[in-house]
């Protein structure tokens, strides 16, 4: 006789599971706009200070232990981290792919690469030259606090 499935409480808490659902769905798409549009502003700046680059698979775009003073945008393909040990063997670290940001600590803070960046695959990516940056943000206070921002998020997501 007494169906919960039909009760009142039983429809109340389907409808808050719904909501609930909802909420988290929606977030998900709030996130990944806000992180559409970060990717949209880091590539206008690169693409108005720096050159579009194209390596093949197992060519290197970082070296460790270099300070080459520049940032990557990869617009196309997959670039793998590798810690190289000497008398050891290598350590692939992560990968990075399109949308992704290579070289910000060695360009910002002018520290030596921590890693060797090899393209996995085909690779386009926009390189911006320190100097060309630095003065596209002297101009262009707004979009400096922003890129610092951007770049900020990356780096705190990679360390998480």
């Amino acid at each position: 006789m007494g169906n919960s499935a039909s009760s009142p409480k039983a429809k109340g808490n389907a409808y808050k599971s719904k909501s609930v659902a909802k909420k988290k769905a929606d977030a998900g798409q709030r996130e990944a706009a806000k992180d559409k549009s970060m990717q949209e502003f880091v590539e206008r700046i690169f693409e108005a200070s720096g050159a579009l680059r194209s390596l093949e698979a197992g060519e290197t775009l970082i070296e460790q232990g270099v300070t080459a003073g520049k940032m990557f945008f990869i617009k196309e393909g997959r670039v793998d981290l590798v810690l190289k040990r000497e008398g050891d063997t290598d350590v692939e670290l992560a990968t990075r792919s399109t949308g992704d940001v290579l070289g910000e600590l060695s360009l910002l803070l002018g520290h030596p690469a921590a890693a060797t960046a090899k393209a996995a695959t085909t690779l386009t990516v926009l390189e911006v030259d320190q100097q060309k940056l630095l003065k596209l943000l002297a101009d262009d206070n707004l979009s400096a606090g922003q890129l610092f921002k951007v770049v900020a998020t990356y780096l705190s997501e990679r360390i998480s």
